[in-house]
């Protein structure tokens, strides 16, 4: 079964490069830590946080780097 389920990253770390006015070349990193998840269920944020999704005893901290081009 799958569900929408609204949730946020209590610990993240975010940076924005971008060459000129806009964000037409922005350049965009984003770090979190899974193990901050929080959806407001704690029984939900235990399995969230376990090996069948974000395994955040393991992988401690996730790296998404992006590029936003227009």
């Amino acid at each position: 079964m799958i569900a929408h389920v609204k949730g946020t990253f209590k610990t993240f770390d975010a940076s924005i490069l971008t060459y000129g006015r806009d964000f037409k070349t922005a350049e965009i990193d984003l770090w979190i830590d899974a193990s901050s998840i929080s959806t407001g269920d704690a029984i939900r944020d235990k399995h969230l946080k376990s090996r069948d999704f974000l395994n955040a005893k393991k992988v401690q901290a996730n790296y998404f780097p992006l590029e936003y081009h227009c």
